[in-house]
């Protein structure tokens, strides 16, 4: 199963979710899609609005490849399973994103851990060459964490 996540953005991603289903559709290919806030309902996945973090777990552990938006929490989940992870990055333009997210995908892609897609039409054939990506499970570190516990330990109050 190929699992698409469009994350927990506030805007929907329907440009993805349209063009999944109607590669399902041509393919026969077995995927599911957690949708979000889109507003586009497929008519040939299988799909579900929100998943908890169990369900979340239980479908990246069930699925053979993902396809996700390019953010850095969805991205740092399903580079732990080592299958094929295809970044279409939400896009300013479209009003799908309030951030750029292909700089984070194209980095990626460049370090040989993601297949980045920048155009939809080439999603398919990349989807159909999905066993030939070699990927190795992988851990994005943040030291985010770190730097917010470190300003808050040395705030000072008058």
């Amino acid at each position: 199963m190929i699992f698409v996540s469009v994350g927990t953005s506030n805007k929907g991603f329907d440009r993805l979710l349209r063009a999944c289903d109607q590669i399902a559709l041509r393919t026969g290919l077995p995927f599911f899609a957690q949708t979000g806030s889109s507003a586009y309902t497929p008519n040939h996945l299988p799909y579900q609005t929100w998943l908890s973090r169990a369900e979340m777990q239980e479908r990246y552990q069930a699925a053979s490849a993902f396809i996700v938006h390019g953010g850095f929490g969805t991205l740092s989940e399903t580079l732990k399973y080592g299958k094929p992870v295809f970044v279409v990055a939400r896009r300013l333009e479209d009003g799908e994103a309030v951030n750029n997210q292909t700089d984070l995908a194209i980095k990626l892609h460049s370090l040989g851990l993601v297949q980045y897609v920048e155009k939809l039409e080439e999603l398919e054939s990349a989807l159909l060459l999905r066993e030939t990506y070699q990927q190795q499970a992988n851990v994005l570190k943040t030291t985010i964490p770190a730097i917010i516990q470190n300003y808050i330990t040395n705030l000072t109050f008058p």
